[in-house]
């Protein structure tokens, strides 16, 4: 596998690609794209703006979330300044309650487990309390969403406690529509 640099300073192409196939990755990037590194015809996504904070998640009680039910809490980030919902890529950061460790914010992310039911007696031994937040943006501001499930707290159970959440969000040049 010889990677090859070809630049034309006519038509100001550069592509870097494996040479297996001769210069067909050049002139003919997309029918090529697995022997690609990088073409300046294709259209990559560009970083506009990197944001981060921490949102306080408040603690939660049973009358926030009734029993056998779910409820969302939005939490704003920041305004993203675009003119339509861009692409944003975020991540939780130094997750404490998870060792430290880096959560990527890719669809529903558990982040606090309150209660788990595993008598089978309870609802088949599968209820439980959870806390899980999503990425979301709209046309106007990038935010998380917070969804809060309860379906093993009655009215004597525990509830959720405060949480931390350190984020970390890039917004995109591109956009979603």
């Amino acid at each position: 596998m010889t990677k090859v640099l070809n630049i034309n300073g006519v038509t100001g192409k550069v592509a870097i690609y494996d040479g297996a196939n001769g210069d067909a990755p050049f002139t003919n990037p997309l029918g090529n794209l697995g022997l690609l590194y990088f073409h300046s015809d294709l259209d990559y996504v560009g970083t506009l703006q990197k944001q981060t904070g921490t949102l306080t998640l408040p603690a939660r009680g049973i009358g926030t979330v009734p029993y056998t039910s779910g409820r969302w809490f939005e939490h704003i980030l920041f305004a993203h300044g675009r003119g339509a919902p861009p692409l944003c890529v975020g991540r939780v950061v130094n997750f404490q309650e998870g060792g430290g460790i880096s959560l990527p914010l890719v669809g529903s992310v558990p982040i606090q487990k309150s209660h788990l039911e595993t008598d089978p007696g309870h609802l088949g031994g599968q209820a439980g309390a959870w806390r899980m937040i999503h990425l979301v943006v709209d046309a106007t501001n990038v935010m998380i969403m917070e969804y809060a499930y309860n379906i093993a707290i009655s009215a004597a159970g525990e509830a959720w406690h405060a949480l931390d959440v350190q984020w970390e969000v890039v917004v995109t040049d591109k956009l979603l529509t």
